[in-house]
């Protein structure tokens, strides 16, 4: 038996179980013929309820205004907008719905696990993370002629904040004199780029008005308008429009522009869209290609995505550990960003195949008679800190077991293991 470091002792009222990390172990060689690398196939990122952590994107919120502040909110009414407004988008993200085309259909419905995080400038004494703006030059949204500004970057290289670490969000009304010509429609507009975006219409339509013909009346108000925020950190996040272009996912269809119940080309099947991609009026579906293509996007360092995530993955949160049941066997074939332990139960077997990150003072437990299968993973630290290690638990007559194959790595860790050639 190759040796076990910091050994410990727990007593039991039926066997003694003793602790230590795994300190050497042997390099094994897959049976089977190696399989195409699964850490860089994109379905593989599709979030499961139980291990994808739920991910925070840091954002801030910018109103633009003109110099005299009568074309957006005032200051008190903006910030109750701001926290109300992403307190809704949050919420429909929490409740994705199943797909309403193709008719007929079975697409999987998962979890929707990222929520946005209003997050203060900590450089700035007593920041909130909204922002007001008394400009000019960028105080409205123009879709047209001379003057259009819908992908201008000028207004977010001025008034960025945390830029590259916080999704800035630019807050705009349409121009007065745009929306007093009948040639203009001064309809909820946005663009969502790799580190900014701009949604346009919000006050305007925050005070519509349905009245009812019983006398009775709504006002849209901010969960009206919040899916429209949701589609435009969308295309942030890395997804393209769906009806009318091929998006990469084999699960969105495309469809005539079938938006609403008065659209004609759905009138007849009274079937329309409500993917968050699509225009519609409900935006509130993902389909399980679109996540897998955010979490791919979270998942590989350096993007923007992941830089614009909260490092949920630093801080050890025990209670967030994930259990390996008895008898369960998982295999994790994507990168993993973890948050407290995994522990192995008698009779468990977990198999990990790509890049996992632990915590600070996190470790891996395998208890007796569970295993945990390394195929060439890295098992690191990815916040400049080390993680414990592997723990083996073993009793009189078992322990857990540690398979290593294919070259696995272990980086960054207070009780590191040496690996020997078979």
């Amino acid at each position: 038996m190759l040796p076990l470091a910091a050994m410990m002792v727990l007593a039991s009222c039926s066997e003694m179980i003793y602790k230590s990390f795994l300190q050497e172990a042997v390099l094994q060689h897959a049976s089977e013929g190696k399989e195409d690398n699964p850490c860089s196939q994109l379905m593989n990122y599709a979030p499961d309820q139980r291990f994808t952590p739920m991910r925070q994107l840091r954002v801030n919120i910018h109103f633009m205004n003109n110099a005299a502040g009568t074309i957006n909110f005032s200051e008190s009414e903006g910030v109750d907008f701001a926290k109300n407004f992403l307190n809704d988008a949050n919420h429909r993200l929490q409740n994705n719905q199943p797909m309403s085309l193709p008719e007929g259909n079975y697409t999987p419905v998962l979890p929707i696990k990222y929520q946005y995080a209003l997050t203060p400038d900590p450089a700035i004494p007593g920041d909130d993370g909204i922002y007001f703006h008394y400009d000019d030059e960028f105080a409205c949204f123009n879709k047209k002629g001379a003057a259009k500004n819908t992908f201008d970057t000028r207004m977010f290289e001025k008034y960025k904040v945390q830029a590259g670490s916080v999704l800035n969000i630019f807050l705009l009304e349409h121009c007065p004199d745009s929306i007093r010509s009948p040639t203009y429609k001064s309809s909820l507009d946005g663009v969502g780029m790799s580190t900014w975006v701009k949604v346009a219409g919000l006050k305007q339509h925050n005070y519509d008005t349905i009245y009812n013909t019983d006398g009775t009346f709504t006002v849209h108000g901010p969960h009206y308008n919040s899916n429209l925020l949701n589609h435009e950190v969308g295309h942030t996040l890395g997804l393209s429009h769906t009806w009318n272009t091929n998006d990469g996912c084999d699960d969105t269809p495309q469809n005539p522009g079938c938006w609403d119940q008065f659209s004609e080309p759905c009138r007849e099947s009274g079937i329309y869209s409500n993917n968050m991609m699509d225009y519609n009026n409900c935006q509130c579906a993902l389909t399980p290609c679109q996540l897998a293509k955010i979490h791919y996007n979270f998942s590989r360092e350096n993007t923007p995505q992941r830089k614009m995530l909260a490092p949920g993955w630093c801080a050890y949160q025990p209670e967030k550990s994930i259990t390996i049941g008895r008898t369960e066997q998982v295999a994790w074939r994507s990168s993993m960003d973890l948050e407290g332990d995994i522990i192995i139960n008698h009779g468990g077997e977990l198999s990990v195949y790509c890049d996992v990150s632990l915590p600070k003072g996190a470790k891996i437990i395998v208890k007796p008679k569970g295993k945990l299968i390394l195929h060439g993973a890295y098992l690191t630290n990815k916040c400049g800190d080390e993680w414990e290690g592997i723990e083996v638990w073993r009793s009189k007559k078992n322990e857990g077991e540690v398979i290593f194959l294919n070259n696995p790595r272990l980086d960054n860790v207070s009780n590191p293991v040496k690996i020997y050639p078979r």
